[in-house]
């Protein structure tokens, strides 16, 4: 009949498996009859029943069903409208993955916003201060080779020394003396993109900016302090007089010679170097790591201080940036520069100052030090001290850290320790200040 097409078999017949089920009525088996034609091209007729299959089974040709005889047959109706189909949803599928990458690309930017491509960096005029602010320019340089940077000079509060001299009544921390503000209010004011501190001179966090965030540490420079004018402690003459603005060696001072005269001198490095060729003092105490900065330590005539006789301050020797806690890409490109170890450090040693700020009767931050140090051993140990001002009660404790020690890890060894110091001392400690 003229609705039924035959074709000759081309390959052996089919597994007597059916490949699919399909409905059409009643529920039967079909089997697809197609196959490769004579000239290698592919046909495809129709469907065979399982009934047909059975009944020429072995014979050479098959019966096939009627093009688009039974609903879901592969007429030319039905394959159109297929095509028709398949196709718009493979559109609509492609505008779904196109406006999805436009959309995570977007959420990209926002996420991860374009590093700048200038900085301007805000320091103190001090040589000390733009020697440190040039060590930060030239690690973010060398992270990012197409970045330029700009030093912008300004004036803290703790650069202008009252009166004609050098020397004042009471040491740093009770003089209520700021080094940062000025630089950390040009940073919120978008004045300057970032601003370097010595990262012991930045106030406790309960006293700092809180839209404010450090987004590098450079790698620590040594954090000891330096003897001028003697070999030793011991060696300076009775009741010699030693210049540092310093409670915090004023205490251990006086904790180690009783008969020493503190002298609370201000300046910068070369000016209190100085005071001694002027007979100010016989001896000075200063920071390793500015000294060093500087290229001016001379081991003929200067003499590191071990931790036992004095204990660095917190994060001395660490250089730090600062940016405002919502300058993402400013910060992204600090972090690109900041150093784990140092990180860790000052984590550990911030926490115990802040946790024991505010314990001294005077506004400033008390008598404390704080040393959190790579032992060879690969952990970590951390010894901190509160001390009377007069250096006639020391408290001191330490303890240990694993190598893989985190700086969340290093802030919570740092409370406990801050914590104990704060039970030891009690609320009779700064009696007769």
């Amino acid at each position: 009949p003229r609705h039924v097409q035959t074709y000759t078999r081309l390959q052996p017949p089919l597994a007597s498996r059916p490949v699919g089920v399909r409905t059409h009525g009643a529920r039967r088996p079909v089997w697809p009859s197609w196959g490769p034609a004579h000239d290698g091209s592919k046909w495809k007729v129709g469907q065979v029943t399982s009934h047909e299959w059975k009944a020429q089974n072995g014979a050479s040709t098959l019966a096939a069903v009627p093009l688009g005889a039974r609903s879901g047959a592969s007429g030319t109706p039905g394959r159109a409208l297929w095509w028709g189909v398949t196709g718009v949803l493979a559109a609509v599928g492609a505008l779904i993955t196109w406006c999805g990458l436009r959309v995570r690309r977007l959420l990209g930017r926002q996420t991860h916003p374009r590093l700048p491509q200038h900085v301007r960096i805000g320091t103190r005029p001090s040589p000390l201060a733009c020697t440190q602010a040039k060590a930060v320019a030239a690690a973010l340089r060398r992270a990012h080779p197409s970045l330029t940077t700009e030093l912008v000079l300004m004036e803290s509060q703790g650069d202008h020394t009252p009166g004609t001299d050098n020397v004042q009544a009471k040491p740093l921390a009770m003089s209520n003396v700021d080094f940062t503000g000025a630089i950390d209010a040009a940073v919120l004011a978008g004045d300057v993109d970032m601003g370097v501190h010595s990262l012991k001179d930045l106030p406790p966090d309960k006293r700092w900016g809180p839209d404010l965030s450090v987004g590098c540490h450079l790698p620590r420079a040594s954090p000891l302090d330096v003897l001028v004018g003697a070999r030793s402690l011991t060696a300076l003459s009775p009741g010699a007089r030693v210049g540092s603005s310093s409670v915090r060696r004023q205490a251990q001072l006086l904790a180690a010679r009783s008969d020493l005269q503190p002298v609370y001198l201000r300046g910068n490095v070369q000016t209190r170097l100085d005071a001694i060729a002027q007979g100010q003092v016989e001896g000075l105490i200063m920071a390793y790591a500015g000294l060093e900065r500087l290229g001016i330590f001379d081991p003929e005539k200067m003499v590191v201080l071990e931790p036992q006789e004095m204990l660095p301050g917190v994060a001395q020797g660490i250089i730090c940036a600062v940016a405002r806690a919502e300058n993402v890409p400013i910060l992204r490109l600090l972090r690109s520069i900041d150093n784990m170890d140092a990180h860790i450090a000052a984590a550990a040693e911030r926490a115990v100052l802040d946790v024991v700020d505010g314990s001294a009767p005077w506004d400033g931050r008390p008598a404390v030090a704080a040393y959190m140090e790579s032992k060879a051993d690969g952990g970590w140990q951390l010894q901190a001290l509160l001390a009377h001002p007069d250096g006639r009660s020391v408290l001191r404790a330490e303890r240990r850290a694993p190598q893989d020690c985190s700086p969340e890890r290093a802030k919570a060894l740092g409370q406990e320790v801050g914590q104990e110091l704060l039970d030891m001392a009690g609320d009779g400690f700064y009696a007769c200040v």
